[in-house]
């Protein structure tokens, strides 16, 4: 939960809810990490801009559990208990499939 003002995605209009459309998981869940943008909406398009042509581009040579690891690992080094549950959720998914 962040301590700054958010809007839901229930409560979400124009340009912010067709960006939460395209991101939303099950039950139009948008993850605190890009929920915290919805006031300013150019910076969550910002934010995953970066985030996919970081992690998860086509030209990437290392797989996607690897890329998963080092988000967690340096999560782990950042004492970031949110980012590590993320990134090790992902890469759990990745060594799954």
């Amino acid at each position: 939960m962040s301590w700054i003002k958010v809007i839901p995605f229930e409560e979400a209009t124009g340009k912010l809810k067709q960006i939460y459309k395209k991101i939303k998981g099950p039950n139009n869940h948008i993850d605190n990490v890009l929920s915290i943008h919805s006031l300013r909406p150019h910076t969550l398009t910002g934010h995953m801009s970066l985030y996919k042509n970081t992690l998860h581009h086509s030209n990437n040579t290392f797989p996607n559990w690897f890329l998963e690891l080092l988000g967690t690992y340096t999560s782990y080094l950042n004492k970031c208990d949110y980012c590590y549950k993320h990134h090790f959720t992902g890469m759990k998914r990745f060594l799954n499939d």
